[in-house]
This record gives structure tokens, C-alpha cells and sequence, in this order.
């Protein structure tokens, strides 16, 4: 039988997967081996996080004071709690008055912040001096897009142990040959170089990315590679190579070396499959057609730096935006979304490793700041700018530190702003449909739907042919995706006449949906859609209602709902019309 602390030990342990190391030593230190109060402890921390998560879901006042809250008070203590939310699927039982895609929304964007804060925190340890694998330097670029170290760390664990399992006995012993293995394995398992069209995709400079889609350039391959050969004993480093980036593995000791070459092996990933193993044969004709004299050669062909490593990704991202065109951001969910992480994650490794004109980077990243990420990304001011990158700019930064200021001030005041005007509906004007009902574009089958966000009868809208909106002709609004809602891309916004819209039903998809719904809830396939193409979904929209013939309609946060306050009324009495009449 186990004991009562072995079993409160192993619940701990199953319930919560990361642990902000200061506050776990405190833990450590107050309650020693009583697993009952630390999970109590931990438990109510969780109960704190939640309270403040669902005043910041269902409240625009107060988000900024909040969010440094959660940061300061929890730090990552609140990753599991927040990833719970930020990933919950919808309740089984829905009424109107729940705020759940608000509340995952905001964890979300908590939870993202603060692992981007996470990374600033890597990334000013580098520029300090202080050295790190590799792979830990790299994910600071993953996190920006919310993915912690921690779990790129566990993923290199587990391809470790599996590739580990593949190796001859003895071959530990062969270090060339090992590497060679290493390389082997990585392709059985679909590692490959990324050509063609895919070369400059943006996803290949993030290794979250890439353990997805499994091609990619030499840097991340080597990066991969690296990250296993360090857990399986080999002395391995990246090589910053001027053509492309190379593995450096050290020749174990014992093994007899007939000169100064055979101390180390050099390792090409890229291209293992035709020719792993690199001699000064190879390399010394590359380095001699650049320019470059005998004496540069042994320091560009030597392990490098972490932080010249991440510098590095940091400028082959921003290659892939210039250089690539369509091909760097091909058509994908959240695209607009992807493609300003990852400028906000070059712009700022950039300007904390840049060894000159900081005062300009800074600048540089003090405007990104201002036209896009406060729109793109609400919890950053809070968390990024005023207490993480503020208090490490020095007196030369005093130009961008005051834009800075100014984009603080700007958030807070727009939490104290007044509501938006408001428009009421009106029996005598021909308003059929209501902001958060899911609709499909007259004429286009399934091929075409989205969510009204918005509609107008004064003129302010227009369409595309400069058609005026009107009391007659009602315009909206419409959030929708280009393609088959089948196979969802990144969403746009388009305005539309009231007669090339009507309600989307999921009967309209003949039985299919992206996403299996849920017993009882047909229409959460339209739901998981939606979510995959609207990043902010839950920015605008506090819950979601199905109705019983497949229909979806999106409760509106706050804002919304204030702008257009009879909205809500109409969007519950549609739902139960289209229900009686079909005698549901």
C-alpha cells in the first residue's frame, strides 16, 4: 500500500507539468516532503489564476493591472492552469450567459505573453554572455509564438530515447559512424532538407514548426541534430559555416587520431543523405572562393557561439520575408497572425543582440510595438514592454523608451474608454441578421462562410462595387474564409448586401465537417472552424449557442454587445424560431 505522500507526491506531479522554479523552492523549503499541502498550495494558486482570468473575460477595464498580476505573482506557475483554458473545448451545456471562448481567449494571450516574456529573459542572458544549448537558444524565437522551451526540451528527450533505440551496440565507440546513425534516424523519420518552394517558408525557422512538418533548412536541421547527439554523449556543436550552417562532433578521446583533423568530425545534415561528413577538402575550396585566407579558416570552421546561432535564425527570418514572397507565408490558418509573430520575434532578437546601433534597433522595435503588436498581441504591453524591455533600456534608448511610454499610456486609456456608438435595430428597417450569426455568401454553396461582426444602414459601409448601405439595404460586416470551410485558410473581411447572405447551416456541408462534433452539439464542427481562421474570435465573441438544426451564433463580449445592445435578443429569438418551425 502506498503511502499518503507518495500518492499526494504522484498526484502533484500528474496534475501539474510546470513549475516556476522560485516559487517551487519556496514550497520546497516551507513544506519539505508534505505533498498535501503543496498541492493544496498549488491548488488554490490555480484558484486565484482563474478568478483574475474570468475578470479580465468578461471586463475590458482592468486587463493591463491584471495580466502583470498573473506574471508577477505566479510566473509560471500558471502555465498548466492557462493551458487548460487557452485549449478547452466547448461545454457540453451551453446558455447564452457563459463567457467560455472569452475566457479561453485570454489565456491564451495571458499565456502566450508570458512565454514570450520567458524568452526575453534567454534572450538578455545571451546578450549578457552567458552561453546555453543551442536548442535553448533557439527557442526563444518559439516562444513568441507561445511554445516554452520546456516542450521543445521534452520532444528532444523522447527523439533521443527512440533514436537511441536504433543504433547498433558498439556504435558508441565509432563517432563518425555514430553521427552518420544520428543522421539515418533523423530521416527515417522524415528529416529532410525543405527545396524548392518550400526553402523559404517562415515555418522552417522555427523548431516547433519543424518538428511538425519535419523539412527545413540547415541551421534547424542541425540544430535538431545536435540537440539528440548532446543527450546520447557526442560533444556536438553548430558550426555557423558562411554557405550554410554544419554539425561539429568531437572525436572521443580514446579513439586514436592520425592528426589535428581527426580530433573532430563535421557533419552536414542538410545533405546526410548523400554526403554526412565534411573534410577541408569540401570546406577550404568554399572558404578560399569567398575571399577568405587560410589563416580566417580555423575560426569559421569552429563550434559557435549560442547567441551567433540565434542572431542568425533571427536574420534568415527576415530573408525569408524579403526574399520569399508568397512562397515565405503560404496560405494557412491564422496566417496574418503567423506572419506578425514572427517579425515581432526577429525585430526584437535582433535589437537585444545586435553589438551596435541599439538605440536605432530599439527604435525600429518601439514601432513594430506601435502599428502592430499592440493590435495583434493585447497582453504584451502589460507583460513585454513595461516590465520586461523597459527596465533594461539604457539612457542612449530615451527616444524609443518614450514611444514605448506612449503605447503604455495608449492601452490603459483605451481600457478607460468610452463604449462605441451605439446602433439599435429598428422594426421599420429591413435588419434580418445580427452580429456572431455564422452566414454563407449567396451562390456559393458551402464554399464561402463567416461571422457577422458588424452591420450598417447609414452608409458607413460600402461594398466592393461602393454600393452605400441603407435602411432597405442593410450591409455587414462579415468574417469569412476563402476556401472550402472544409480545409479552412486565414479569414478575411469582406461587406455584403443582406441579399447575398443567409444563415449557414452545418446540413449544408452533405454530413462532413472539419472537425467530428461533439453528442448533441452538431454545431461545434462550425465552431472549431471558425477558431481555426479567426485568431481573435474571442476578442469579440464571449460564448456560443448551437441551435438544434446546425445553426452557430456567437454571444458578443462586451464591446460588442454595447454597440449593438438588441443584438443579443435578436440572436436568442432566431435561434428558437428556426427550432419551432422545424418543430424541435
Amino acid at each position: 500500500m502506498f503511502a499518503p505522500q507518495v500518492l499526494w507526491a504522484r498526484e502533484y506531479k500528474l496534475k501539474w507539468t510546470y513549475h516556476d522554479p522560485a516559487r517551487e523552492a519556496e514550497r520546497t523549503a516551507q513544506y519539505e516532503n508534505d505533498w498535501f499541502q503543496r498541492y493544496v498550495h498549488r491548488s488554490w494558486s490555480d484558484h486565484e489564476v482563474l478568478v483574475v482570468l474570468r475578470q479580465m473575460a468578461t471586463q475590458r477595464k482592468g486587463r493591463h493591472v491584471s495580466a502583470q498580476r498573473v506574471y508577477r505573482v505566479y510566473g509560471s506557475d500558471a502555465w498548466d492552469m492557462l493551458e487548460k483554458y487557452a485549449n478547452q473545448d466547448p461545454p457540453d451545456e451551453l446558455d447564452d450567459s457563459s463567457c467560455w471562448i472569452s475566457t479561453s481567449f485570454w489565456a491564451g494571450e495571458l499565456l502566450r505573453a508570458i512565454h514570450r516574456a520567458a524568452s526575453l529573459e534567454r534572450l538578455y542572458r545571451l546578450k549578457d554572455g552567458q552561453n546555453m544549448e543551442l536548442e535553448e537558444g533557439l527557442s526563444t524565437l518559439d516562444g513568441f509564438f507561445g511554445v516554452p522551451y520546456e516542450k521543445l526540451k521534452r520532444s528532444f528527450d523522447l527523439m533521443a530515447e527512440r533514436c537511441k533505440s536504433s543504433l547498433t551496440p558498439g556504435i558508441e565507440d565509432d563517432t563518425p559512424a555514430m553521427c552518420i546513425a544520428i543522421c539515418d534516424w533523423m530521416r527515417s523519420q522524415g528529416f529532410g532538407p525543405a527545396e524548392g518552394d518550400r526553402y523559404l517558408a517562415i515555418q522552417n525557422h522555427f523548431i516547433h514548426k519543424v518538428l511538425e512538418s519535419r523539412t527545413s533548412l540547415p541551421l534547424t536541421l542541425v540544430a535538431i541534430f545536435v540537440a539528440i547527439a548532446r543527450r546520447l554523449g557526442l560533444d556536438a556543436h553548430p558550426v555557423s559555416f558562411p554557405a550554410h550552417v554544419h554539425a561539429w562532433v568531437r572525436v572521443k578521446e580514446h579513439i586514436p587520431k592520425e592528426d589535428e583533423e581527426q580530433q573532430h568530425v563535421s557533419i552536414d545534415v542538410f545533405h546526410s543523405a548523400s554526403q554526412p561528413i565534411l573534410t577541408s577538402a569540401d570546406l577550404d575550396p568554399i572558404l578560399q572562393a569567398m575571399g577568405t585566407t587560410a589563416q580566417e579558416h580555423p575560426e569559421l570552421l569552429a563550434p559557435a557561439s549560442t547567441a551567433e546561432m540565434v542572431m542568425r535564425a533571427a536574420r534568415n527570418v527576415a530573408n525569408s520575408l524579403r526574399q520569399g514572397g508568397r512562397n515565405a507565408i503560404p496560405d494557412m490558418p491564422w496566417r496574418y497572425w503567423t506572419v506578425i509573430t514572427a517579425c515581432y520575434a526577429m525585430v526584437t532578437t535582433i535589437t537585444l543582440l545586435s553589438p551596435a546601433h541599439q538605440a536605432d534597433h530599439f527604435f525600429d522595435l518601439a514601432m513594430h510595438v506601435k502599428e502592430r503588436i499592440r493590435h495583434v498581441f493585447p497582453m504584451d504591453i502589460a507583460i513585454i514592454v513595461e516590465l520586461t524591455i523597459m527596465p533594461n533600456m539604457g539612457p542612449l534608448e530615451q527616444e524609443p523608451k518614450e514611444i514605448f511610454q506612449s503605447i503604455i499610456d495608449l492601452n490603459k486609456q483605451a481600457e478607460d474608454a468610452p463604449p462605441r456608438p451605439v446602433t439599435r435595430r429598428d422594426p421599420a428597417h429591413n435588419v434580418k441578421y445580427f452580429v456572431g450569426l455564422v452566414v454563407a455568401l449567396s451562390g456559393s454553396g458551402a464554399d464561402y462562410m463567416g461571422v457577422i461582426t458588424g452591420w450598417n444602414i447609414d452608409g458607413s459601409y460600402k461594398t466592393e462595387d461602393g454600393t452605400p448601405s441603407s435602411p432597405s439595404n442593410p450591409i455587414y460586416q462579415i468574417t469569412y474564409t476563402t476556401t472550402a470551410w472544409t480545409n479552412p485558410r486565414d479569414s478575411q473581411t469582406r461587406y455584403d448586401l443582406q441579399s447575398n447572405v443567409r444563415a449557414f447551416s452545418i446540413s449544408e456541408s452533405s454530413g462532413t465537417t472539419a472537425y467530428p462534433p461533439q453528442p448533441t452539439t452538431q454545431g461545434w464542427g462550425l465552431y472549431f472552424v471558425l477558431k481555426s481562421i479567426v485568431w481573435d474570435l474571442g476578442r469579440i465573441f464571449r460564448s456560443a449557442v448551437n441551435g438544434k438544426r446546425g445553426h452557430l451564433w456567437f454571444v458578443p463580449a462586451e464591446d460588442l454587445a454595447t454597440e449593438y445592445p438588441d443584438d443579443v435578443g435578436a440572436g436568442r429569438d432566431f435561434l428558437k424560431d428556426v427550432d419551432e418551425d422545424a418543430g424541435i
